[in-house]
């Protein structure tokens, strides 16, 4: 049994992927509930929570690695049309996507969703404590700072509306630098200071610039909330 995806759905998936990949999660899970993956390793979740009227009750992808170095055979993704194939005895349950360029054509075996890892099918919780706003001069600096500390970790500094970064190399040199964007305080508290690992973060950071200056949130328990294109990304503080 065969069904033809919508070019809506199509990009969905395709930027799902993507980002996930690129976050290295292993698989993601799409379904009336909406789109999620989780990185147990590097405690990052991927998202987006709600019903996306997906044309499937639930379809699982894992080997996204796989998925994309494919992907990148099609040019015109408004060219491509994409057919899910059902198992014969199992109709709900979709078993490969036949994508079809014209000139080309590839399948990818899905997954089955119930074995790849989930996170609870609530929507989360986007509440900011803190936020403020990241330029791309802002990453820009985040990349060559790192590469001239040779560190591996940032600290967020928020003290009233000034917003600083922080760096540290293992001779005890440290390099500060301020960025334009205030501090904006949803709670009582107008000061915050917090530690990220660069290794995880900076990929993230230079994704979600890709689409023009991007909002940072600090939600509770030092978590950080950014948008990246469609998909929500959440990162959990190390221990």
């Amino acid at each position: 049994m065969t069904e033809r995806l919508s070019q809506k759905s199509v990009k969905l998936i395709l930027e799902a992927a993507f980002l996930a990949n690129k976050l290295g999660v292993e698989g993601i899970i799409l379904d009336e509930v909406g789109i999620r993956g989780y990185n147990d390793d590097e405690g990052i979740i991927v998202a987006s929570i709600k019903d996306h009227d997906f044309e499937f009750t639930g379809l699982g992808l894992s080997r996204l690695q796989s998925l994309m170095q494919k992907s990148t055979l099609l040019k015109d993704l408004d060219a491509v049309t994409v057919d899910m194939v059902s198992k014969e005895n199992k109709p709900d349950v979709i078993e490969k996507l036949a994508f079809d360029a014209g000139k080309m054509n590839f399948e990818f075996r899905c997954a089955l969703p119930q074995a790849i890892r989930d996170i609870p099918r609530t929507d989360l919780n986007r509440t900011p404590l803190f936020y403020f706003d990241i330029t791309q001069e802002d990453v820009s600096n985040i990349s060559k700072s790192m590469s001239a500390m040779r560190c591996k970790h940032m600290t967020i500094q928020g003290n009233g509306s000034d917003v600083r970064f922080r760096f540290s190399d293992e001779a005890g040199d440290i390099l500060n630098f301020g960025i334009d964007s205030d501090l904006e305080s949803l709670g009582e508290n107008d000061t915050v200071s917090l530690t990220i690992n660069l290794k995880k973060m900076l990929p993230i950071l230079k994704l979600a610039v890709q689409d023009g200056n991007f909002r940072l949130n600090i939600l509770k328990s030092n978590i950080l909330y950014i948008v990246v294109g469609n998909m929500d990304v959440f990162v959990m503080p190390e221990v």
